[in-house]
């Protein structure tokens, strides 16, 4: 899979730490995101979206537009 948030966050000449910081995450849980080790939250999508002016869709087209925590 083609990781849309760094290549999103390179077009917008962000560091890592910009983006988070931009999205109100912290650095380490935005890198874990980024390189795959960790799911973004809802909220966390959102605000990625909006920090780098892309859709939730755009970003993480194959992620569930809920929280899965929640579905049982």
């Amino acid at each position: 899979m083609t990781n849309r948030l760094r290549v999103a966050r390179a077009e917008h000449r962000l560091s890592q730490m910009q983006t988070a910081s931009a999205a109100q995450i912290g650095f380490n849980r935005y890198w874990r995101i980024e390189n795959g080790y960790t799911d973004p939250t809802p909220e966390e999508r959102e605000a990625l979206a909006q920090a780098l002016s892309a859709t939730v869709d755009q970003l993480f087209p194959f992620t569930p537009t809920g929280n899965a925590s929640e579905v049982a």
